[in-house]
């Protein structure tokens, strides 16, 4: 599969390395940075071949696909431009600011044929894929809780900056809900707290979810540091995956007697590379993102934001 990469940030970086050391079949044509000394760098420091000097002539090169790893505020407008050019577009998370968006982008990319995902590192990786299977093997039992916890204290613009999208929830939040949501599925009622910045972004929030026969509870921060664990409590046992759960090579499963089994789980480097293939094959879960982004919009309505750049 022949991409282009759009931006040249940490998270870039994370992607093409993954690509150089995992992924002989995708090839990196060209890249693309607003500011064309970034994008020269970039291109030297990885070996390619051609940069572009806009968004429009990345889109006119010989490329199956984009990834995406801009400014949230950009993503809407710059998947849609993508689809249009009948490219597939893999994009950093959130991939839209709200639930108008995803529907229109989904819409879209049917129409078009092409694959549209979302960036959700996590969901794709060996660990959370043997997480699952325990479950399902009910190994823990009935779920009746989950909570995930996600938090640094950062200063990062984009987490800061309402003309950014920023904020903690799209940011750091949407990690634990993709994994209660993939888990449990819609819930039956949704109350969302949070502390928001002078910018009008949210920094701490709190988001409880019930369902007909679990709860579960997500709390992230972008000013705080917290445990950045995910515990699911069944009723014959506790999965646990302690700090960082996104990122962790082990899970631990926990009995009421005292007892505590750790599943080591081996993954290629950053864990990239599963959602890269994940990307290439179609397996986009467009289903689980869909309802990612229904609830992410509820929950943000209930706290007050709203971003300059999104679709309403």
């Amino acid at each position: 599969m022949r991409i282009a990469i759009i931006g040249t940030g940490f998270i870039a970086r994370e992607m093409i390395e993954a690509i150089q050391a995992y992924g002989e079949e995708f090839e990196v044509v060209t890249v693309y940075n607003r500011t064309l000394e970034k994008a020269e760098q970039f291109a030297k420091d990885y070996q390619i071949a051609h940069v572009s000097r806009s968004y429009e002539e990345a889109l006119t090169q010989a490329i199956d696909g984009v990834y995406l790893a801009v400014h949230s505020n950009d993503h809407y407008s710059m998947t849609k431009q993508a689809i249009q050019a009948g490219k597939h577009v893999l994009c950093e998370k959130p991939a839209v600011l709200n639930q108008r968006e995803f529907d229109e982008l989904a819409n879209l990319a049917r129409t078009e044929q092409v694959i549209w995902m979302d960036a959700m590192r996590f969901i794709h990786l060996p660990l959370w894929k043997e997480i699952k299977h325990s479950i399902h093997n009910e190994e823990i039992g009935e779920i009746v809780y989950v909570e995930g916890s996600l938090g640094r204290i950062s200063q990062r613009l984009y987490r800061h900056t309402r003309e950014l999208a920023g904020g903690v929830l799209y940011d750091l939040a949407i990690y634990p809900l993709y994994a209660i949501i993939d888990l449990l599925g819609k819930p039956v009622v949704i109350q969302s707290q949070g502390v928001l910045l002078e910018s009008g972004v949210d920094h701490t929030v709190s988001i409880q979810l019930q369902y007909r026969h679990a709860l579960a509870h997500v709390m992230a921060s972008c000013v705080s540091q917290t445990q950045t664990h995910l515990r699911i409590q069944g009723t014959k046992a506790t999965i646990f995956v302690p700090k960082e759960f996104t990122t962790s090579p082990f899970f631990e499963i926990l009995y009421p007697d005292g007892t505590k089994v750790q599943r080591e789980v081996e993954c290629l480097g950053s864990g990239m590379i599963y959602e890269l293939r994940s990307f290439a094959s179609g397996e986009t879960q467009q289903n689980l993102s869909k309802d990612v982004y229904e609830i992410l919009t509820l929950s943000r309505t209930q706290l007050g934001i709203h971003y300059p750049s999104e679709l309403v």
